[in-house]
């Protein structure tokens, strides 16, 4: 692996020597930024680096770190909680929010306690999935928990951004004390990219500009 990708590094150096953008990016994504994000970040960046191919690798977090480390990918979305001691950029705050039933009332109109959660059967992700919210081991996607709570076996504390694109009639609530994880783009090497690498980052952060101070 390292071989290769010295050998494209070299490619990509020559390319830019010539006055070209040309090259390979591997990318992993987690599943929310993948459904979310990637879809206009694709097109955008082929439209501005036509000769710069992205390839996209979706996976968990643990995934996506693993690929960091042994050089499957170039960069990758993480969570700041997830990303160890990868080089990275963070780029997005993403509010934790409740999902439950369409027939649940909570306890105050708008939001809901921490005392009211303690009460509830929780349906949770496994570790290292992207809800960054640790409660079990017990389902791998988005989807099969939003559809579980929908049937009405519980409720499940998931990142807002996982909701944007969900088909399912739940309501959603934001939690009494305000809780959030930061996003962040990592890096297999910090401290050397190759060209094309550095366009693909380059571009990511100046479309995530000013997301950090958004307020969620």
């Amino acid at each position: 692996k390292n071989v290769l990708n010295s050998d494209e590094y070299l490619h990509q150096a020559v390319a830019q020597f010539n006055g070209l953008q040309k090259g390979v990016v591997r990318v992993g994504v987690f599943n929310s930024a993948c459904v979310e994000w990637m879809p206009s970040l694709l097109k955008g960046f082929e439209q501005e680096y036509p000769n710069v191919q992205l390839d996209i690798y979706q996976g968990t977090y643990d995934d996506v770190y693993h690929w960091l480390k042994d050089g499957v990918v170039d960069v990758g979305f993480l969570s700041a909680s997830s990303v160890g001691e990868l080089a990275n950029d963070p780029i997005y705050k993403d509010r934790i929010v409740c999902v439950v039933p369409k027939d649940f009332k909570t306890e105050h109109p708008g939001y809901i306690t921490i005392e009211e959660l303690k009460k509830q059967h929780f349906v949770t992700q496994r570790e290292g999935c992207d809800a960054d919210v640790n409660n079990g081991s017990y389902i791998v996607d988005d989807m099969s928990a939003i559809s579980l709570v929908m049937g009405g076996y519980g409720v499940c504390l998931v990142p807002e951004l996982v909701m944007r694109k969900m088909p399912f009639p739940v309501d959603i609530y934001p939690l009494e004390v305000k809780e959030e994880r930061t996003i962040v783009l990592a890096y297999a090497r910090g401290d050397v990219f190759a060209p094309a690498v550095s366009r693909v980052r380059e571009y990511i952060l100046e479309q995530f500009e000013g997301e950090l101070n958004h307020e969620v």
